[in-house]
């Protein structure tokens, strides 16, 4: 199948972070991982951890705020590439794990929570 991609995006009307510590779930049955990317929320990227566990249908993306780097006008924090595997389902579902999906501010030390709906995608034969 052909390579689709997913953006998660940082709400525009809150402070950025500086680290971002992202667990996400998948169906391996229906779901290949290709790549997950850096956004472009900081001028510079440090990844700490980047993950793909196709097997479990487990994502594991930490970034942080690169040294002497600063925060862009662009939201994104990473960007998932991803290919169907299975034809015989109608749909998947990317979801964050949220207790384990965290973010901070440095400065302050501020821990933040994620919360988001779950991605449900559509799947459909070519």
């Amino acid at each position: 199948g052909s390579t689709q991609s997913v953006t998660i995006n940082f709400p525009e009307d809150q402070i950025p972070p500086t680290v971002v510590q992202l667990e996400l779930s998948f169906d391996p049955t229906a779901l290949e991982v290709v790549s997950v990317n850096p956004g472009q929320i900081w001028s510079q990227t440090n990844i700490l951890k980047n993950q793909i566990d196709k097997n479990a249908g487990k994502i594991y993306f930490d970034a942080g705020q690169g040294f002497d780097a600063s925060t862009t006008v662009n939201t994104s924090l990473a960007t998932i590439r991803f290919r169907v595997k299975s034809t015989n389902q109608t749909s998947a579902t990317i979801k964050l794990i949220e207790p384990n999906s965290v973010m901070w501010r440095i400065g302050n030390a501020n821990k933040i929570q994620f919360t988001a709906t779950p991605l449900s995608l559509t799947l459909e034969k070519n």
